[in-house]
């Protein structure tokens, strides 16, 4: 999945919608889906799955979930830290 795709996403789509129509519950489940999706199909540290981690993150910290958005924020930061060891190996 190019990381372009990840803004296609129909997951993505969905979960955006949902949020703006105040469906809390449908786009969190919508968000899982698309994360699910990615890491299945890129893998589990990959810069996509990075990108919905941030969005999730996001969104709970729209509604106030700090605790929640904490969680995204330390997995995004595995991702990162994966990606740096990995580049800076290959230097």
């Amino acid at each position: 999945m190019p990381l372009a795709a990840v803004h296609k996403n129909l997951f993505v789509i969905a979960a955006r919608t949902a949020a703006k129509r105040g469906a809390f519950f449908d786009a969190e489940t919508r968000y899982r889906q698309a994360i699910a999706h990615c890491q299945k199909h890129t893998g589990k540290e990959s810069a996509a799955c990075g990108l919905l981690l941030i969005e999730l993150s996001y969104f709970y910290e729209d509604q106030n979930r700090q605790i929640d958005a904490d969680r995204c924020w330390k997995e995004v930061r595995k991702i990162l830290v994966s990606h740096y060891r990995a580049r800076k190996g290959a230097v």
